[in-house]
C-alpha cells in the first residue's frame, strides 16, 4: 500500500528513516529505509504487510521526531458495549 507523510515543519531532502516493526516489508524488500522530503515536504513508500492479520506498525525517524504509524488487517474491531 503507498505510504505518504506529511511533516508542516519540514523542509526539502531532510532525511527520515522508516522502520518496520511486525512485519511486512517496505519497497526496497527490507524492514528500514531512509527516504527524504520532498518540495511539498512529504515522504513517499510502499508497505506491504503480511499474510498474516493484527497490528502492524511503523516508526519514522527524522531528526529527533518520532512517529508512529499503525496499520490494522482483518476484520473491524468492533466497541465494545458495557
Amino acid at each position: 500500500m503507498p505510504v505518504e507523510i506529511f511533516y508542516p515543519d519540514g523542509k526539502e531532502g531532510e532525511k527520515v528513516v522508516v522502520s518496520v516493526w511486525d512485519g511486512g516489508l517496505l519497497d526496497n524488500g527490507e524492514s528500514v529505509k531512509v527516504v527524504y522530503l520532498d518540495n511539498e515536504k512529504k515522504c513517499v513508500f510502499n508497505f506491504q504487510v503480511t499474510r498474516s492479520l493484527g497490528l502492524f506498525r511503523l516508526l519514522l525517524f527524522k531528526g529527533t521526531d518520532q512517529k508512529v504509524v499503525q496499520f490494522w488487517v482483518g476484520a473491524e474491531r468492533k466497541p465494545v458495549k458495557q
